[in-house]
């Protein structure tokens, strides 16, 4: 390779650094005849003319908590970074003398004051924003480092500091520059922010008769118009307009959720397709759908009325207190124009102020279930549904009437309530009162113990948990078959859309938790 085309490509890599959504703060990397270098530190405001003087490195990569003595007045202090200069570091190079691996850190102050949370499975650590999503901040290669240069920038604002990159590039060559055809070079070049100086010349050893070097470091300011965030979120939020309701010529009267200007509408109920819910069922680890309200963590909860048959429905001021401005902009892609009223339950709630059980049958066997775990338990010291493993919880937390008529919705909540109901019962408990014979499985197990106390009609309960299990074993463990068809005819699948069939599932399964109640829990 030509000297210039090596020396291009160096300066490529640094006149990018800082200019590109990702800086690199740490690399290297090294093979046979090439070594590059590039490590990083902060550095105060008022040192930028000094640093700049002159090419070399100014610090060591140790930054190890020392004391520092000073003859002249004979104190002896003690500083955190092992300086009295001022310069911190930004990526920590950990070393245990060959005992244990080292390994690199990003300052402890950088991540705490982003927050950051670190994935230990992809080695990098996450932003967790106001609206639940993450964002990628630190990402860990082999010998690499990067971080996102809007989050770097904003912690030097708040510093008043500045970052310096420190780099190095080497390359070796076998022949001396008279073989090579190459004039020595000496030169210090200096730029409005970073300054590098470019050497060839000969080294005698046996291996490498001669190197071109350039090394040097870059200073990164920043943000030039930062404006510390204000403790009012509001001051920086931008609100969305919902339809309210049509005109008399039938269009659409649109209203801002901002609370500063709603005047007497923040009552307005705004309606939503249940579709809108989707996203939030689909990731039960970061959302929680429940009776009345919505959840993302503990970052926000916005109360709906989720207990109508048609829509989602939640007040216009609800929605500009408690969605952030891009969540409010996925609500508006499914906002449609208002009909009705909000459901029997939330006026009762809401209106009258009123304790109501909630109407939806999805909300209703939830609240229902949970009360009936929580009795049984406290009759028998056990629990007659075991918990769902951690892994399998998403299955009770995303159960709900499908929010389409669609086929896989529609079984994957078969498989959910076959989950909870079925394959959760506790065999073990259920076996210290029963005889078991071989072949007996779970619901056979269940309808012996139902058998034992010689009640009324178990018989029929039972027979719904075996329909639902061949249901769920039929269509949706392995292909669709005539046992299929068989089943689809007890749950009258031909005759309805999937929402209503799934509807009556779970009117059955409440059925089922009330007549466990009164049989055992009177």
């Amino acid at each position: 390779m030509k000297v210039s085309l090596m020396v291009e490509r160096w300066l490529k890599i640094i006149n990018t650094l800082g200019e590109e959504q990702w800086i690199i703060v740490y690399a290297y990397k090294q093979n046979e005849c090439e070594i590059a270098r590039l490590y990083s530190v902060l550095i105060p405001n008022e040192m930028i003319v000094e640093i700049l003087e002159n090419a070399s490195w100014d610090s060591s990569m140790r930054f190890e908590p020392r004391f520092i003595y000073y003859g002249a007045t004979n104190e002896t202090k003690y500083f955190r970074f092992g300086n009295d200069n001022g310069i911190e570091p930004l990526v920590f190079c950990r070393d245990f003398h060959g005992i244990r691996k080292s390994y690199k850190e990003i300052s402890e102050e950088f991540r705490h004051f982003h927050n950051l949370y670190y994935d230990k499975k992809s080695n990098k650590f996450v932003k967790i924003d106001d609206n639940g999503d993450e964002d990628d901040v630190i990402v860990f290669h082999e010998n690499e480092i990067k971080i996102k240069l809007r989050y770097i920038k904003e912690f030097l604002s708040v510093k008043k500091m500045c970052l310096v990159i420190y780099f190095q590039f080497l390359r070796y060559f076998p022949s001396s520059l008279e073989k090579l055809g190459i004039k020595k070079v000496n030169s210090l070049i200096k730029e409005s922010n970073h300054i590098y100086r470019l050497l060839i010349s000969d080294l005698p050893t046996s291996t490498k008769k001669s190197f071109l070097e350039l090394s040097g470091k870059k200073f990164i300011k920043g943000l030039k118009d930062y404006e510390r965030k204000s403790w009012d979120y509001r001051e920086n939020k931008e609100y969305i307009d919902f339809i309210i309701d049509v005109d008399e010529e039938g269009r659409e009267i649109y209203h801002t959720c901002n609370l500063d200007k709603l005047a007497p509408q923040y009552l307005t109920p705004v309606f939503f397709k249940k579709e809108v819910l989707t996203k939030y069922y689909a990731n039960p680890q970061k959302y929680s759908v429940e009776d009345n309200y919505l959840k993302c963590g503990g970052l926000w909860e916005l109360p709906l009325d989720n207990n109508h048959s048609e829509y989602v429905i939640v007040y216009l001021g609800d929605l500009g207190i408690y969605l952030t401005t891009k969540e409010q902009l996925y609500w508006k892609s499914y906002n449609v124009l208002p009909e009705g009223q909000i459901s029997l339950t939330s006026f009762r709630r809401n209106i009258l102020g009123q304790f109501t059980d909630p109407e939806r049958s999805d909300l209703f066997f939830k609240y229902k279930f949970e009360v009936f775990q929580r009795k049984w338990l406290t009759r028998f010291g056990w629990y007659l549904f075991k918990p769902l493993a951690e892994n399998d919880k998403h299955f009770y937390q995303s159960l709900r009437i499908p929010l389409t008529n669609d086929q896989a919705e529609f079984d994957q909540q078969v498989l959910a309530l076959a989950k909870i109901l079925i394959d959760s019962l506790n065999e073990k408990e259920l076996e210290k009162t029963i005889i078991v014979e071989r072949g007996d499985k779970g619901i056979t197990k269940f309808e012996k113990f139902l058998g034992l106390y010689k009640l009324a009609d178990y018989e029929k309960h039972v027979s719904f948990l075996r329909n639902l299990h061949d249901l769920r074993s039929s269509g949706v463990a392995h292909r669709k078959s005539r046992n299929y068809e068989k089943v689809s005819r007890v749950f009258h699948i031909e005759d309805k859309n999937l929402m209503d069939v799934f509807d009556d599932i779970l009117k059955y399964s409440i059925l089922l938790m009330d007549y466990l109640e009164n049989a055992f829990l009177r």
